[in-house]
């Protein structure tokens, strides 16, 4: 039974707040991890033993947890570091179909901005971002405000853990 006809027979959409957790467990938790994303067979892949969450030395590839419509599937946390490109993840994996090629490193997604969140966006000098971005993806305005340049962002997330308001998240390419 999916997640949301289980939150509606629960009365999970009598509150918003209720509505707001049923979605959620629909909503991956990260964006895919590189040279995966759009090869995996979801069935073979949540079956599968993880051996890519072992070898991935930043160690920011995670499963979505038991209950989640995703369960046992992988994503990136970029909460405490930044994906390194090094492919160990796509060696590790069993399945078919996912292939590393060190010459082209994929894009993961793109890093978006919360200007909402942002303290450089509140008159608050804050330039974190910018510093850690190695692809030169995050330039500033004339007022000091990040803004994040979609074309030369790769998605490796190195601006989402240094973010001290987590302003950042990297989404899947539109």
């Amino acid at each position: 039974m999916d997640a949301g006809r289980r939150g509606f027979l629960r009365g999970g959409f009598l509150t918003s707040e209720g509505r707001k957790e049923i979605d959620q467990q629909a909503e991956p938790a990260g964006v895919q991890p590189p040279w995966i994303a759009g090869n995996i067979d979801v069935e073979i892949c949540s079956a599968c033993s993880h051996p890519c969450t072992e070898v991935c030395e930043p160690d920011i590839i995670k499963l979505h947890p038991d209950g989640h419509d995703l369960a046992r599937l992988p994503y990136l946390d970029f909460a405490d570091a930044a994906c390194t490109f090094c492919g160990e993840c796509a060696r590790a994996c069993p399945a078919e179909g996912v292939d590393y090629v060190a010459e082209v490193p994929p894009s993961i997604g793109v890093a978006r901005l919360n200007a909402g969140q942002c303290f450089a966006w509140q008159s608050v000098l804050c330039v974190s971002c910018r510093f850690a971005c190695t692809q030169s993806a995050i330039v500033v305005d004339s007022m000091s405000r990040p803004e994040i340049n979609n074309s030369a962002c790769n998605g490796c997330g190195a601006c989402v853990s240094v973010c001290p308001q987590n302003a950042i998240d990297v989404i899947m390419d539109a």
